[in-house]
């Protein structure tokens, strides 16, 4: 259907864009759950995730395109020399964009919307030790933006996917990598799954992270000034 649609113009180009299967849920999760959509844990999330045997929908489309279109252009999202999707897509996929190339590079030069994964879960645990309601997320947000540097050096206790889950999601990221973009740095890939299995694919253990000391004060100093959120 979309092969026949886009036969009407003389030139097409398809722009995918390839995601480390990994990253690709993990930010699904983060955005879900941000939003209140859901509740689960990411290691719950990422266990139904690795429960799936039918490859993921992206991995399909991706293979469908590139059998049925001639100019398909693929996209590292983790390619290091762009500085967001907006710069990749106008500076690289489409070469001749040079105007709004070049307004892109000043636009996301001052633009840093990302946010780390100390500041997301900092923010969850401020939702859970204030009590805060659903509709409280966003004052959550404000709080962690406001203290994350005065906290940064208070730890957090977490809980990882065990052994087992993280062989299980390597390979089947090692797979989709394969199947979508076999040009990727499987080494960085790896290197990068390491790192981030132990930070953004982890959960807070609120209650023991409560147990804290340092962490208790911090919440009674600010008890008083946030407490009408409830």
């Amino acid at each position: 259907m979309l092969h026949s649609y886009l036969s009407h113009w003389d030139e097409v180009v398809i722009v995918l864009y390839y995601r480390r299967y990994y990253d690709m849920y993990s930010s699904q999760y983060r955005h879900l759950h941000d939003t209140g959509k859901l509740s689960e844990t990411i290691i719950q999330y990422f266990q139904k995730i690795l429960q799936r045997k039918t490859p993921p929908g992206k991995n399909y489309i991706a293979k469908k395109l590139l059998r049925k279109f001639e100019n398909v252009v693929i996209i590292n999202y983790h390619d290091k020399r762009f500085r967001g999707s907006g710069e990749s897509f106008y500076c690289h996929a489409m070469p001749n964009a040079t105007h709004i190339c070049d307004a892109i590079k000043s636009e996301e030069t001052k633009r840093d919307n990302a946010r780390s994964s100390r500041q997301i879960d900092f923010q969850d645990l401020i939702h859970y030790a204030m009590d805060f309601k659903e509709s409280d997320r966003n004052t959550a947000r404000k709080i962690a933006q406001k203290y994350l540097e005065e906290t940064k050096n208070l730890t957090m206790r977490k809980t990882c996917l065990d052994e087992d889950a993280k062989e299980k999601l390597l390979n089947k990221t090692l797979e989709f990598k394969q199947n979508v973009y076999p040009g990727d740095n499987e080494d960085e890939l790896k290197s990068q799954f390491e790192k981030d299995v132990l930070t953004k694919l982890c959960t807070v253990d609120m209650d023991e992270t409560l147990k804290d000391k340092a962490w208790k004060s911090f919440f009674q100093s600010i008890s008083k000034e946030y407490k009408g959120a409830k």
